[in-house]
């Protein structure tokens, strides 16, 4: 995750803030709850966990 980006910088890449990026993904990501995800955890297999973690 180190990556020295002098060289980027000076060629015109510009870094917006973390918020800037994050909030379209996450409005966007709630408009698509009906999308069946292809990878991670099933909606069942995440509420076992979190069960499971309030529970310990």
């Amino acid at each position: 995750m180190n990556v020295d980006t002098t060289r980027a910088e000076a060629a015109g890449l510009t870094c917006r803030p973390l918020n800037e990026t994050l909030s379209p993904l996450l409005t966007w990501d709630r408009t698509r709850r009906d999308t069946a995800l292809k990878c991670g955890l099933t909606a069942d297999q995440e509420a076992a966990l979190l069960q499971q973690h309030a529970t310990s």
